[in-house]
C-alpha cells in the first residue's frame, strides 16, 4: 500500500513484491487488527485513497453504476433519468468487479439512501 510506484494495469492496484518496487500487502488479520483499534479512517486512506481510488457516477434511483462511455449528458440507461446521478468515490477494483459480473449477466445494485441517511 503506497501512493507512488508501479501499478497493475488490470486492477490499478500497486504491484506486489519488493523486487518490482511493489506495495506492502495488508492482509485480513492486519485489517481486523486495525479495525479493532478503531482506526477505520487509516484503513480508508491506506486501502482506497492511496491505492486505487476512482471517481465514478452512480444512479441513486436504481443503484447502478453508470457506464464509462461519456455522452453529452449523464443518463442512467436502466431508469432513463438524469436528475438522480451522483458522483461517488469507490475502489477501482469494485468498478472492475461490477463490469466482470455484468459480463455474465449479474447486475449489482448499490443502496445509496442508507449511507446518506447515516451521514445526516
Amino acid at each position: 500500500v503506497r501512493t507512488t510506484g508501479p501499478v497493475d494495469a488490470l486492477t490499478n492496484q500497486p504491484v506486489k513484491g519488493r523486487r518490482r518496487e511493489g506495495g506492502i500487502r495488508v492482509g485480513e488479520m492486519e485489517r481486523d487488527a486495525l479495525l479493532g483499534h478503531g482506526v477505520a479512517g487509516i484503513l480508508l486512506d491506506r486501502l482506497m485513497h492511496c491505492s486505487d481510488e476512482t471517481k465514478t457516477f452512480m444512479c441513486s434511483n436504481c443503484g447502478s453504476l453508470l457506464s464509462l462511455i461519456r455522452t453529452k449528458d449523464f443518463l442512467c440507461h436502466y431508469c432513463l433519468k438524469s436528475d438522480c446521478i451522483q458522483r461517488v468515490t469507490i475502489p477501482y477494483v469494485l468498478q472492475y468487479l461490477v463490469s466482470e459480473l455484468a459480463s455474465v449477466d449479474i447486475k449489482c445494485v448499490f443502496d445509496t439512501e442508507s449511507v446518506s441517511k447515516q451521514l445526516l
